[in-house]
């Protein structure tokens, strides 16, 4: 017992002993305004204002669309808002379907996303089914381009947990083409 107390008497004294070292540093953070480290093509400020006011930006889209339609000499009915897979169907002089999903996007921009659904309806009516790419423009010069079966091969790269799939808008653009 006397050994035991000796050992705890000095394992008390060496905790009365301890002091703390000085701090370490491990991390740092630099707090800057966004204004600071916009880039310069958005410095006229036109790019956050558009990318804030999507519905706009949705609205213009479809109104172009439909133009388009009716200069196919198609019926384009607007579907409601939470259609799923599609915005416009557009009905042609032979009574056939066109469903077209919709996607406006300001000029510049670089990428847009299509949801699981869209995918899926675009494979189950390929020959039918219309991406529509719009390029609005800061001056009301928007740009309508096609792109029929967008998803072709998609299918077996469609994974059963994949909710959305961003795609490139530069390559979409490249390959779609004037509305027909």
């Amino acid at each position: 017992l006397s050994d035991r107390l000796q050992r705890r008497i000095a394992e008390l004294e060496q905790e009365r002993q301890l002091q703390a070292l000085p701090p370490v540093v491990v991390g740092a953070a630099l707090i800057v305004p966004a204004a600071l480290v916009r880039p310069a093509t958005e410095a006229n400020g036109d790019a956050p204002r558009w990318a804030r006011q999507t519905a706009e930006v949705e609205r213009r889209a479809v109104d172009a669309v439909k133009a388009a339609e009716r200069r196919l000499g198609r019926t384009p009915h607007e579907m409601p808002h939470a259609n799923p897979g599609y915005d416009i169907e557009s009905q042609d002089g032979e009574r056939h379907l066109h469903f077209i999903e919709v996607k406006g996007r300001i000029a510049g921009a670089d990428t847009v996303i299509v949801t699981r659904t869209e995918v899926l309806t675009g494979l189950n009516a390929a020959e039918r089914y219309v991406l529509a790419l719009v390029r609005i423009g800061p001056d009301g010069d928007d740009e309508v381009r096609y792109l029929r079966d967008p998803f072709a091969g998609k299918s077996d790269r469609l994974h059963f947990a994949e909710t959305s799939t961003v795609f490139d808008w530069g390559k979409l653009w490249a390959v779609a083409g004037a509305p027909s």
